[in-house]
């Protein structure tokens, strides 16, 4: 066996694995010690037998994040984008991506998000969301109206409702804790009361819970 069915040899063994980009291809053979000419003429045959295909390559990563619930259309780039691909063939895929699938996709995983928050405020649970979507590659037109069916959902709404009660809970634990920080340093009790309403604030508490709940605190030391 020539040294030149060596290369081809070892691409295909290579490619067995999985799908490989052409700069994956060059690279594995180079570091197998192969010089330019066996590499280009094993990538040559590689390209005859429909393997090698760069176009290929980047449709296949297309389509199994389609298929993927936990992935959105950036996700193409972030796993192609090292692989020595060109911008072309990436934003190409890209833009052919259709956005429809990523909303279904993007709303079964905000839903998820929501029912697994019970403790979080409604601010901290958007939060929590766009940070999520962010990161699996989900574009930013698909987040806001993610977010916006989130926001118009009416059971998502009646469920948030309802867990008012550990809101309260957690709120006044809170606020007990930042009194407890301020109350031998600050003694200007309307200081004291807006530390507590803007840490609660920033919490993201709705303001019924921050005054109720500032109230009781300050009242028990009263």
């Amino acid at each position: 066996m020539s040294k030149k069915e060596s290369a081809l040899s070892k691409a295909l063994h290579y490619l067995s694995w999985r799908s490989r980009t052409q700069f994956e291809i060059l690279t594995y053979l180079k570091d197998k010690g192969y010089d330019k000419n066996e590499i280009q003429e094993a990538l040559n045959r590689l390209s005859d037998y429909g393997y090698a295909n760069d176009e290929k390559y980047v449709n296949q990563v297309s389509e199994n994040i389609k298929t993927n619930p936990r992935k959105g259309k950036y996700s193409i780039k972030s796993k192609i984008q090292h692989k020595g691909v060109s911008d072309e063939l990436i934003c190409r895929a890209i833009s052919n991506y259709d956005d429809s699938i990523d909303l279904d996709k993007a709303f079964l995983l905000a839903k998820s998000t929501f029912e697994h928050s019970q403790r979080l405020t409604w601010k901290k649970i958007i939060d929590k969301i766009f940070r999520q979507l962010s990161s699996k590659g989900f574009s930013s037109e698909v987040i806001q109206k993610t977010i916006k069916k989130i926001e118009h959902d009416p059971l998502i709404a009646q469920l948030y409702e309802a867990r008012q009660d550990i809101h309260k809970e957690y709120a006044f634990l809170h606020a007990k804790k930042v009194y407890d920080q301020w109350r031998k340093k600050e003694k200007d009790r309307h200081v004291l009361r807006s530390k507590i309403q803007r840490s609660l604030y920033q919490k993201g508490y709705s303001t019924d819970i921050i005054y109720q709940t500032t109230n009781i605190v300050m009242e028990d030391d009263s």
